[in-house]
């Protein structure tokens, strides 16, 4: 039920995308890339969404690595630090949902 233009796929490394795109123009970004490039993939996105817009990371639970402190790899500290991050970001409110292997969502409330 929605026009051509209401939605946009681009292809495309994400770290040379999303930095070409204008502020506030968007509805949501979706993150399911690199998982050490999740950081920038949120500064980015918070960037570009308008107020009422989602940001949503796949993987956040990381084969359920993420929940325990005895995993140490690069990919599981990362989504950690990712979700402090988002937590204590008071321009989003987010949830995180275990569906598959981990939905990460987050509003942005504020600029």
């Amino acid at each position: 039920g929605f026009s051509g233009g209401r939605v946009r796929l681009i292809s495309g490394r994400a770290l040379d995308v999303l930095p070409r795109l204008s502020d506030g123009g968007y509805d949501m970004v979706f993150a399911d890339g690199a998982k050490q490039e999740y950081a920038d993939y949120l500064s980015e996105a918070v960037r570009l969404l308008r107020v009422g817009g989602i940001v949503a990371f796949d993987n956040m639970l990381w084969h359920n690595r993420v929940a325990d402190p005895a995993q140490r790899d690069p990919d599981t500290v990362t989504l950690r630090e990712v979700g402090k991050l988002v937590q204590s970001d008071d321009r989003l409110r987010s949830v995180l949902m275990p569906l598959g292997d981990g939905l990460l969502a987050a509003i942005k409330v504020s600029d």
